[in-house]
């Protein structure tokens, strides 16, 4: 009996090693691209290639004095701190109906407010379809 869970022990921990070592794999995988770029946009080097030539601000100081750059994170910040306000007071104004009461067609209404964020997804999957089969010449 007491070996039986030594072997059961040693096994997860081997399985939870090999999670582990899956999951470093997969976060290296995903943020060593984003490391790359924070590295080449410190290289002298016009291009993002090994070796760095130099290090330099150079890139940093071009973008913060491009008036187009400061155009558009201004418009940015603006349009971002709008749509956040309208969104707390609309979803706000909609979320108290629908928790409280007891509207008819309570699910219809939660489901018309909730199809702006489904359609992005639809978009994708109808696109998808077409690909597909118009890539492999099928009808449905």
């Amino acid at each position: 009996m007491a070996r039986d869970v030594e072997v059961a022990s040693r096994r997860g921990r081997i399985a939870r090693g090999l999670l582990g070592w899956y999951a470093l794999a997969i976060y290296v995988f995903l943020f060593a691209p984003i490391g790359l770029l924070v590295l080449f946009s410190f290289n002298a080097n016009r291009y993002g290639t090994f070796p760095i030539t130099g290090w330099t601000l150079d890139w940093y100081r071009q973008a913060f004095n491009d008036y187009q750059v400061h155009d558009a994170v201004s418009t940015t910040l603006k349009i971002a701190l709008q749509v956040t306000v309208i969104s707390a007071v609309v979803g706000t104004a909609a979320a108290f109906p629908l928790v409280r009461s007891r509207l008819p067609f309570r699910e219809g209404i939660r489901i018309v407010l909730i199809l702006p964020i489904m359609i992005p997804g639809i978009l994708i999957g109808v696109s998808l379809l077409v690909l597909f089969t118009s890539t492999f010449h099928r009808t449905l």
